[in-house]
Parts: structure tokens; sequence; C-alpha cells
């Protein structure tokens, strides 16, 4: 090959190369995009800094009085199911259909042991080594989370909190042991087989010793077998043998879903039902659907 061929092909090669140092002329300046804040939350029951990641609705700031709803998200990290449950949250100020939320997530740092309580599984213990701390997390959250939040933001008389999966047991099992912690539960898939499925295999025991006036507990659960789906049923079959009483309780079945798909559209319908409003604007009446 020529020198002269090298040449003109070695142009022409050059030319076909993408740009990759940006002009000023072609430039546009940059700004981040903010949805929230986090900050940490010394815990001296968790012996712990938590990291809580915070969304406040946009009209949050153009009131001065105004009360809202308080969403507490497990599993609610940045790199976890904040983002995408403050979407569903922003949604309510653009449809107007739903009540405007804050949403607080707490971050994990080991949810394997925050979200179980102890097992006397032998698998249950060999694959999760760490498990067994729900009840001291559920006593941060009672003792030391809730009354800060309370003082920090204007949080209405509605309190929901939200899981799945192993969150959505940390869910069903706060609901069933301490109703009186949120007025709204929404466990999605939760996983109920744990420890050969004894929460769900005690939820009469628990249902008729514990006071749930006034509570709504909203389930869902995918297209699942296996103990996930029995102790499923373990705690619908408790729900219906309650005698008449104001706890409302609502089943959703997702069938078209898997564990790992359901998260997202079940969320969106469970805060569309608990926090919907009527045409006049005002929070429509919650009904229990068996």
């Amino acid at each position: 090959m020529s020198r002269l061929m090298s040449l003109l092909l070695l142009v022409l090669f050059a030319g076909c190369q993408p740009q990759t140092t940006a002009t000023k002329e072609n430039t546009a300046a940059s700004e981040p995009i903010g949805i929230g804040h986090s900050l940490q939350f010394p815990s001296s029951i968790l012996s712990q800094q938590r990291t809580l990641n915070i969304y406040l609705p946009a009209s949050y700031h153009q009131q001065s009085t105004q009360k809202y709803p308080l969403l507490l998200l497990l599993d609610g990290g940045l790199h976890e199911d904040f983002h995408h449950i403050t979407g569903i949250a922003q949604w309510a100020a653009l449809t107007g259909s739903y009540q405007e939320v804050i949403v607080v997530g707490i971050a994990n740092i080991d949810r394997k042991h925050d979200l179980t309580s102890p097992s006397d599984n032998e698998l249950d213990k060999k694959e999760l080594p760490t498990h067994g701390g729900a009840a001291k997390f559920r006593t941060f959250i009672s003792e030391e989370l809730l009354p800060w939040l309370q003082q920090q933001y204007r949080i209405s008389d509605r309190r929901l909190l939200l899981g799945e999966s192993l969150a959505g047991l940390f869910t069903t099992e706060t609901f069933l042991l301490q109703p009186e912690m949120f007025t709204d539960y929404i466990a999605i898939s939760p996983s109920l087989w744990w420890n050969d499925m004894k929460l769900s295999l005690d939820a009469e025991k628990h249902l008729q010793n514990g006071d749930y006036a006034n509570r709504r507990l909203w389930l869902a659960m995918a297209d699942e077998g296996g103990d996930m789906r029995t102790g499923y049923q373990h705690l619908i079959n408790a729900l219906k043998a309650m005698p008449e009483s104001t706890l409302h309780w609502q089943v959703t079945p997702f069938a078209e879903e898997k564990h790992n798909t359901i998260y997202h559209p079940a969320a969106t319908k469970a805060v569309r039902d608990l926090l919907a409003l009527q045409a006049t604007g005002h929070p429509a009446a919650a009904s229990t659907a068996n």
C-alpha cells in the first residue's frame, strides 16, 4: 500500500470517530435533580446510625398547616425501593385521585437480621445466619423513629407501613403483634414461609387478643406456591374467622406477576386504595374486601 493511500485511509478513519471532547458551544449547564433528602439517624436501641431517605410532597412547603399521611418504607435505601415508591407518591399530586403522602425510607444494613424474628427451622438458620432482630428493629421504629418524625414533620393521624417479601413478613408481624403502631399495613408477597409458617399459624390467636379497631391491612400475592402460598392462606383463613369488627382488610391477587415483578404494580394499587380521595377531595371510606 502506497504512503499516499495510507494517509487517505487514516484521514477517513479519523473522521468517523465520535467526538468525545465537548466544546463550550454544545455543553449545557447541568443541575442536580432533587426528590428528597437523606440524613443519618442515631439509634441508641440499635447502637447504629441509620440512613433515612425522606420525600416531602411538592405542596409541603407551600402549605404551612396542612398535615400529610406518613408512609414508612422498609427496604427504603436509594438503591432499594425508595425511588419507585416516591414516584407513586408524586403521582398523587399529578392525578388528584389520592392523598399526597410523606415517604420515609429506612435504608438497610442487614435486612435479614432486622426483618426476621428468631426461627427454630434449621434451614432458616443456615441460610439466614444473622436472623432474629425484628423485635429490636420494631422497638427502634416505635420508640425512637416515629416520635421523632412526628416532631419534625407535619404528619396526620394516618401512618402506613409498606413492605414486600421479608419486609412483608415484618409488616404482617407488626400488624399482628403491635397493631397500634400504624393505621395501615401493606404486605406484598410476604414471606410467611419463615419459621415453618409459625406467624400465620398463630394469626388467629393474635387477632383474637389484639385491638384492631380502625386498622387496615392490604395484602397481595404474586403467582407463587409452596409454603409461601400456604402461609398466606393461613393468614387469610384467620382473618375470615374473625367476628364482625372495625378491622378493614383486603386481598388483591396478582396472578400475572412473579415474586420479582409484583412490587410496583401492587404498591401503586395499595396506595391508591388506602389513600383514595372522593370527588369532594376528602378521603374515601375504607371498606372490607374478603
